[in-house]
């Protein structure tokens, strides 16, 4: 640099640094007795601290030298903060410095300098600045404006107040602009294209300008193939009908307000979508509160936005969303299991000692109740426990999401109460019955008694993967309790059987001869292939040929069955497989604004249901299971 171009890029750094609330400090490790730098304020305020402590300014020294005689605070509504300083030791003349979005001041701005010379000026040229901030900002940059002015005796700059420089005539000079990049994190893109796989449609709502927005968008894969940018300005001409129709299909909205953030998400919910908004900011509150999930910064949020918020992350990571969306499809998922397993298993018990009753040929009762107590308390309590410990399936975050009506006690369990339950309680009666002659009325009961234990044990196999077949090498793997569950129930299962005092004295059975064991062993191996036949055949075969019958007597709707159709092809609803990704908006979040860029973010779920915070994120209608 020239010395010219030196002294011009040292006032510069000067006015940005003098016009901030961050500050650059030198502190000793403890630890390690290294000394080194840290830095409190905004980051974008820090990086020009930074930029002019690497040029050889002391921003801490200059603000003791340079006082601040008053100032305007920073506000959304306006994108600007001002100060007033004697820039000159013993001079009386004051001088406003402000920093803020260029767009905004350019057009504030009445001259400029002239070839890197403060003292000379010549009327500003606008276009080349609103050209050079377009050219920045579309590189994915943030560009603020340093501007100053010498205010006249007459103002009053301890009781400054915004509209003192937003609606007087332009009397601003341009002093430069200063570009910052601050890019998503690494991890975050990942995390954007995990959330498109699972429905959540993620909009980012920001104060940078238009063209800064849209090129960070483009990095995280969520702008529009066309582009499509929203200002905070358009978004306050629009009606709320206006509003409504584009807020579903535009991703990214610039230069927002705080009003801005609340009349996305209600136009968001008013057509339809489930939603939830992040924030850090006081002003982020209302927008937090409005959402149906407000999502609330753990480190940087104020106190304010935590309070206003339903949910906190603690590391201020966008990927703890995911995470805490695939937490709770795989809760969703588990508490099904457990009713899937349960609920066949209690109607089983219950009904082979009631239709035992009824047909008085098979003699006495197969079970008695210390026997049906039993298998309650112990088995299909240890067996659920297994099932409620069952990890995520691979897939999980590929599946549609569910509907928000959509419920536990569905299609599924129904049809698994009559199919399972029947199986078992038909093996049941007829072993019981079955060479009355050969074997005693106590070891028969021993060996329904047995059998309706194993069936529980191989059906709770089939249950670990609901739809996917358990024929895989996954059921081996990844839940180390399902071997626990199982060697404990027969282990205690051989104990009763062989222990005298038990057989005899507390649950009236007999031990098994190996005849008695190999017909037990086989049935319930029966029951879990022919679960597995109907995992494979009622889906994909059976259920398309009973739609036609189903839809007219209105058991299933015209969209409904489109969807459970889908479902089936394996099919996941994307309004594109590229840019244009079709994602959720609150639950499961896993929503309104779940992106993080600058201040402000913004998420949208469609019909999301909130299991445990930001549970699974469902998006579309009628993704039902069977």
């Amino acid at each position: 640099l020239s010395e010219g171009q030196q002294e011009y890029f040292t006032h510069l750094l000067l006015v940005g640094s003098l016009c901030s609330n961050s500050s650059l400090n030198e502190e000793q490790c403890e630890r390690t007795g290294r000394w080194l730098w840290t830095a409190s304020g905004n980051p974008t305020e820090v990086a020009i601290v930074v930029a002019a402590r690497k040029a050889g300014l002391d921003p801490k020294a200059l603000k003791k030298e340079i006082p601040r005689l008053g100032s305007i605070p920073f506000e959304s509504q306006h994108k600007f903060m001002a100060t007033v300083h004697h820039l000159r030791p013993g001079a009386e003349d004051r001088t406003m410095l402000v920093k803020g979005a260029a767009d905004r001041l350019v057009d504030i701005c009445k001259d400029q300098y002239v070839d890197d010379d403060t003292a000379r000026r010549a009327p500003i040229d606008r276009d080349f600045w609103h050209e050079r901030v377009s050219a920045l900002s579309s590189r994915g940059l943030r560009v603020l404006a340093l501007c100053e002015a010498t205010l006249d005796e007459s103002v009053d700059v301890e009781d400054l107040e915004p509209e003192f420089v937003a609606d007087q005539a332009p009397f601003l000079t341009m002093v430069g602009l200063v570009a910052i990049l601050d890019p998503p994190r690494k991890e975050c893109m990942p995390s954007i294209r995990q959330a498109h796989e699972a429905g959540v449609v993620v909009k980012m709502i920001t104060g940078d300008h238009a063209d800064t927005a849209l090129a960070i968008g483009n990095m995280l894969g969520i702008a529009e193939k066309d582009g499509l940018v929203y200002t905070g300005p358009e978004l306050d001409a629009m009606s709320e009908e206006e509003l409504q129709a584009v807020v579903k299909d535009c991703n990214i909205f610039a230069r927002a307000s705080p009003e801005n953030k609340i009349q996305i998400v209600h136009a968001l919910q008013a057509v339809g979508e489930i939603t939830s908004m992040t924030g850090d900011g006081v002003n982020d509150a209302p927008a937090l509160k409005a959402a149906n999930i407000g999502v609330a910064m753990g480190i940087a949020g104020t106190d304010v936005s935590k309070e206003a918020s339903q949910m906190v992350l603690a590391d201020d990571n966008f990927c703890t969303i995911l995470a805490a969306v695939q937490e709770g499809r795989r809760v969703w998922e588990n508490l099904r299991k457990i009713l899937v397993f349960n609920l066949p298993c209690n109607f089983a018990q219950g009904l082979s000692v009631f239709f035992s009753l009824m047909f008085r040929a098979i003699g006495d009762v197969p079970l008695t109740v210390t026997q049906v107590l039993y298998i309650n308390m112990i088995t299909a309590v240890t067996m659920g426990l297994m099932l409620a410990c069952e990890p995520a399936e691979p897939n999980i975050m590929q599946k549609p999401p569910r509907r928000p009506k959509k419920r536990l006690f569905g299609k599924l369990v129904v049809w698994r109460i009559c199919f399972v339950s029947s199986f078992m309680i038909i093996a049941v009666l007829s072993v019981f019955a079955y060479d009355q002659q050969s074997y005693s009325l106590e070891e028969r009961r021993g060996e329904v008694f047995t059998l309706l234990i194993c069936m529980e044990v191989a059906y709770s196999l089939n249950c670990r993967f609901l739809k996917k077949t358990a024929i895989c090498k996954d059921i081996l793997f990844g839940n180390k309790w399902a071997y626990l569950s199982i060697g404990v129930v027969f282990f205690l299962q051989v104990i009763i059987l062989y222990s005298p005092i038990l057989s005899s004295f507390v649950f009236g059975l007999e031990g098994m001869d190996l005849f008695q064991w190999a017909r037990v062993i086989i049935i319930s191996l029966f029951l879990f292939f022919f679960v597995e036949f109907e995992k494979a055949i009622v889906d994909p075969v059976l259920f398309p040929l009973v739609k036609p019958i189903l839809r007219p007597l209105g058991l299933m709707s015209e969209k409904s069955s489109r969807m459970a159709t889908r479902n089936m092809r394996g099919g996941r609803r994307r309004r594109n497989s590229d840019a244009k990704q079709s994602v959720p908006a609150s639950s499961d979040g896993s929503r309104a604004a779940l992106i993080q860029h600058d201040v402000q973010g913004g998420v949208a779920f469609r019909d999301a249901e909130i299991l445990v915070p930001l549970d699974e994120i469902s998006l579309q209608e009628g993704a039902e299971d069977h």
